[in-house]
């Protein structure tokens, strides 16, 4: 069922090139952005958000960014038992990224500037606000992709199974996963 939910959404954003709505609030303890929970099925993803772009391999960040001038989180495990068989693949949408391992969510990434957290500091806010909201938060510099930009995060844990990640100070990208996320 996923491999047809996939590919009709590959089939789809050929044609419509639909994208989430702006301004999206993350709930990072319920695991959500906007209409995007963690563990949702890819179907309910394409339905919410339209078809997106997908890439099984290749950049995970939104489409509109760039490698080199990116915030988001670039490094994290596959939930599960380690398997060669088993490739993340990523809906990729202009500001918006959703990684799906075995039909379901498990990371969901947004650079969009009107992203806000529910009851805390949204894009363009300092990193000290989100600290403050999460005190279980670690905040480090990281180097971009190619090592020549640096720039702080903020990522831990805020519940069983949801992690937190904020990129950039202040804050340019936002993800939540089921897993660790690094830079």
């Amino acid at each position: 069922m996923t491999r047809r939910v996939l590919t009709l959404a590959v089939i789809g954003s050929m044609v419509a090139g639909a994208a989430p709505a702006a301004g999206a609030v993350v709930d990072a303890r319920a695991g959500t952005v906007g209409p995007v929970g963690l563990n949702d099925r890819a179907r309910h993803v394409v339905a919410a958000l339209g078809p997106g772009r997908i890439t099984p391999q290749g950049p995970i960040y939104p489409t509109a960014e760039r490698a080199k001038t990116t915030t988001a989180p670039g490094s994290f495990r596959v939930p599960g038992k380690p398997s060669p068989n088993i490739e993340p693949r990523f809906l990729r949408y202009r500001r918006e990224s959703v990684g799906l391992v075995r039909g379901r969510v498990f990371v969901v990434i947004s650079t969009d500037r009107h992203t806000r957290l529910r009851g805390g500091p949204g894009m363009g806010d300092a990193l000290a606000g989100a600290r403050a909201r999460f005190p279980g938060l670690a905040c480090r510099t990281a180097g971009d992709a190619h090592g020549s930009e640096t720039f702080r995060y903020c990522a831990g844990r805020v519940a069983s199974h949801r992690y937190l990640y904020l990129g950039g100070d202040p804050i340019s990208s936002v993800a939540i996963a089921t897993v660790p996320l690094y830079p």
